[in-house]
């Protein structure tokens, strides 16, 4: 929500952060989570956000060598894993 209104409105943002936290903490305080659960789920999803934006933010650029980078992530059976791509 951040990166996409905080133009418009800083309140976009700090409500949307509100409701993040209130969420983690109810989670806790009812005994459905830990705190480093919540703490490395939360880091995990404003790293892969910031990961995207930086990632796909460039597929509609004229920078040819910025349209051909890819990450992204791959799961199986056996493995879960980040791939990175560069097409030549």
């Amino acid at each position: 929500m951040d990166k996409e209104l905080r133009e418009k409105s800083k309140l976009f943002s700090v409500l949307a952060y509100s409701l993040a936290s209130v969420t983690g903490i109810l989670r806790i305080l009812n005994n459905k989570h830990w705190l480093p659960d919540v703490m490395l789920g939360a880091g995990i999803g404003i790293l892969s956000t910031n990961l995207s934006y930086k990632t796909h933010n460039y597929k509609w650029t004229k920078n040819k060598n910025l349209k051909n980078f890819f990450i992204f992530p791959k799961f199986s059976k056996k493995e879960k894993s980040i791939c990175f791509f560069y097409k030549f």
